[in-house]
C-alpha cells in the first residue's frame, strides 16, 4: 500500500493504531484499577461493568476494526486502480455495518461513562 506520509495510507487513515489503542487501552485499565482500589469501590458493580465495557470496546478494535478497516481501504483501493468512480454496492455494505458497530462502541462508551459519573449503587 502506497503512503502518503509516514504511518499515513493514502486514504487518510493511520496505519500504526493498532498500537496506540493497546497503549491506552492497558493505561486506562490499570489507572481504573489504581482509582479504584484508592478509593476503595472495586466491589461496586458499576465499576465492574465499566471494566467490562472498556475491555470489550479493547476487543473490538483489535478484533474488528483495524481489520475490517484495513479490508475496506484495500478493497476501495483495488476498486479505485480499476477505474471505477464509485465504490462498490459490497464495499457500501460493509463500511454501513462497520458504522453500525462503530455507533455501538459509541453507546458503549457513553455507558460507561454514565456509569463512572452517576456511580448507581455507590
Amino acid at each position: 500500500m502506497a503512503t502518503t506520509q509516514p504511518g499515513i495510507s493514502n486514504t487518510g487513515a493511520p496505519t500504526h493504531s493498532r498500537g496506540w489503542v493497546v497503549f491506552w487501552g492497558i493505561l486506562l485499565i490499570i489507572t481504573g484499577i489504581y482509582q479504584g482500589v484508592d478509593a476503595k469501590v472495586m466491589d461496586e458493580p458499576w465499576i465492574g461493568i465499566t471494566f467490562a465495557i472498556a475491555i470489550v470496546l479493547g476487543g473490538l478494535q483489535g478484533a474488528y476494526f483495524v481489520p475490517t478497516d484495513k479490508k475496506l481501504a484495500a478493497l476501495a483501493e483495488k476498486e479505485l486502480a480499476d477505474g471505477s468512480t464509485t465504490l462498490s454496492e459490497d464495499y457500501q455494505r460493509q463500511a454501513q455495518r462497520e458504522g453500525g458497530i462503530g455507533a455501538l462502541a459509541g453507546l458503549l462508551i457513553i455507558v460507561a461513562v454514565f456509569l463512572m459519573v452517576i456511580k448507581p449503587g455507590g
